[in-house]
């Protein structure tokens, strides 16, 4: 026997085991609340991320080579967004990429050939699924003189 009765030996082994076997049940149970309150907190920013919503809109439809253009957007939430301009003969121009505080923003330019029907779209890859917008314009010649 080391350092005691029975007694006291049999005693300290329960109290040794009893004591781990419920700090186990105690422990566990900690660690399933916390897993549940993280899947809720991911739930909540999922939800909140789908509810995002963007728009963007040129000032007109219709332009002629060389008239000032305005491009606006709005986006629902703050987050990183990229605006990119897609040309009638296909080429693409990436005109902004940053983060929006969530008021959106405007912009304006001068157009430039090629004729033809131009489109400005919107991406905010944040949400989920991502958001986009899309606003196209037909651009004619200027008239001539």
């Amino acid at each position: 026997m080391r350092g005691g009765s029975w007694h006291q030996v049999w005693t300290d082994w329960l109290t040794r085991h009893f004591v781990t076997a419920r700090s186990i049940r105690a422990l566990s149970l900690a660690l399933l609340m916390w897993g549940l309150s993280l899947t809720s907190a991911a739930q909540l920013a999922f939800a909140g991320a789908q509810a995002a919503s963007v728009s963007i809109t040129s000032d007109k439809t219709q332009y002629r080579v060389g008239d000032a253009v305005s491009v606006c957007w709005t986006v629902s939430n703050p987050g990183p967004v990229t605006i990119d301009l897609t040309h009638a003969d296909g080429s693409v121009d990436h005109l902004y990429s940053g983060l929006d505080d969530g008021r959106g923003g405007c912009f304006s330019g001068t157009i430039v050939p090629p004729t033809g029907t131009e489109c400005v779209e919107l991406n905010a890859p944040s949400g989920s699924p991502a958001e986009t917008s899309q606003a196209c314009f037909q651009i004619q010649d200027t008239p001539q003189s």
